[in-house]
Parts: structure tokens; C-alpha cells; sequence
């Protein structure tokens, strides 16, 4: 896979075609993406061959605090319709720090995913400039089950969580991740949650409407991929992560 970010001066813009045409030539041989691309260049990824991710959809969930500030005043009363944790974290225990966690397990399917170990998350949480939060949820036996990795932003004067990843072990117990949601704004102290937080918002492309947010809207991912004729017709998974937020 090769995924590339080009920086030219602006005298020099000639230079990116190049630039583009150098990567382009190992189309046969590597998956290719381009994301955040500006009106030309999305025209020219169009005219090469390139697909477009498509539409996602940001879930929002307000955090249950006590505040006077009229945004989230509003956010309480839109609590109602958000979702409500079903008792699906019974028999298990909240963590707030990967040292709380006993194991972390191997994903065993035929899906396409990315690489979680101790180590990558581990990783994860300290890359950048930014501070992370992490919440998971540990079966009885410490496993980790499901995990949410968050960053601060600021939107329409409220504070932002920023959901930056966000991963079910098990794939057929993704709605545990909604369930982890829910507990984790209803209780944000116990989760540690950043005091400023208002609201938590979940950017993804792979949404199962079924147990997610009804606060939501549509978003473009400007997100763009080519991949050899071997494997045009496998199975894509998209996951955001830090500088690919442009989703929001």
C-alpha cells in the first residue's frame, strides 16, 4: 500500500504532477490512496483510474455534564433520543489505561482490518502532539473487549471528543461499541473523560444504523483509492485516523 501526502511551493506546482506520475506507475503492484485532495487534484484522480470512497456519517453523543452554557443546556435535552446502554457490560469492568488491561487479543476472520496489539495501541496513544483519551471494556478475565481512543477539538464553541478510533475484537458484537458509548457519556468522570467534553462524535464509513446515534449527519471523506485488478473486488474497510479528519 502506498499513501502519499505531496507538499509543493506554490511557484512549483508543476512539480506535483510528477510527483503524482512516479506513484501512479506502481498501480499494478500497490493499493494507492489520496486523501484530502483539493478540487484538482480529486479531477485528476478521477481521470486516472481512482475511486471515491464515498459518503460517511458522524454520530454525535452528548456527554451528561452539569453546565449552565446554553450549547449544552441543548445537548442535555438531546440526550433523549441518543442511545441508552442496554446492559450490555455486565460481567466485565471499565478501563482507562492499557496497564489496567490483562490481554489484548488477536482478531481471527477473513475481514479486512488493521493491526491492534498491546504494542500498536500503545504507540497509537503516545504518536503526535495531541493528547489522547483512552476508554476500553475487559471481560471478567481482563481481555479487552472493545476500545474507544478520543481527541479534544472545539466546534461551534462546544468541546468536541473526536472519536479517532474505535474497535469491537469481536466482529460479531459491534454493537458493544454503542453500549460503550452510551455508559462512557453517562458516567464521563468515572471514564476520565476530558472535563471541557461536551459531546462525543464518531466519524466512520462502516455504520450499522442499526444501534448508532439518530444525531448524525452526512459527511465526504475525500478520500480516494486505487487498487490493482487482482483485488478490485475485495472487500474495503475504511478507518480514519489522526490528520484524516477532515471529516468533521
Amino acid at each position: 500500500m502506498i499513501s502519499t501526502t505531496t507538499f509543493v511551493r506554490r511557484e512549483s506546482r508543476e512539480a506535483a504532477l510528477g510527483l503524482f506520475l512516479r506513484a501512479h506507475r506502481l498501480r499494478e503492484d500497490y493499493q494507492l490512496i489520496d486523501g484530502g485532495p483539493n478540487a484538482e487534484a480529486r479531477a485528476l484522480l478521477k481521470r486516472t483510474g481512482y475511486e471515491d470512497a464515498g459518503k460517511a456519517r458522524a454520530y454525535f453523543y452528548p456527554i451528561k455534564r452539569r453546565s449552565i452554557k446554553p450549547q449544552s443546556l441543548l445537548l442535555q435535552g438531546a440526550r433523549i433520543v441518543t442511545p441508552r446502554s442496554n446492559g450490555g457490560l455486565k460481567g466485565g469492568f471499565v478501563v482507562t489505561s492499557l496497564d489496567e488491561v490483562g490481554e489484548v487479543p488477536a482478531i481471527v476472520d477473513k475481514r479486512l482490518r488493521k493491526w491492534v496489539d498491546r504494542e500498536t495501541l500503545t504507540w497509537y496513544l503516545k504518536a503526535g502532539t495531541e493528547k489522547k483519551s483512552f476508554v476500553g471494556w475487559c471481560d471478567s478475565d481482563g481481555v479487552l473487549r472493545c476500545y474507544l481512543i478520543g481527541q479534544e477539538k472545539k466546534k461551534y464553541g462546544l468541546g468536541l471528543l473526536l472519536l479517532v478510533d474505535a474497535l469491537a475484537f469481536d466482529p460479531d458484537s459491534e454493537p458493544i461499541l454503542n453500549e460503550l458509548i452510551a455508559h462512557v457519556s453517562a458516567h464521563p468522570d468515572a471514564a476520565e473523560l476530558p472535563p471541557q467534553s461536551d459531546i462525543i462524535a464518531w466519524p466512520t464509513q462502516n455504520a450499522a444504523e442499526d444501534y448508532r446515534s439518530p444525531l448524525s449527519c452526512e459527511i465526504d471523506s475525500n478520500l480516494f483509492y486505487r487498487l490493482p485488478k487482482r483485488i478490485a473486488e475485495a472487500e474495503r474497510l475504511s478507518f480514519p485516523f489522526e490528520g484524516d479528519q477532515i471529516l468533521l
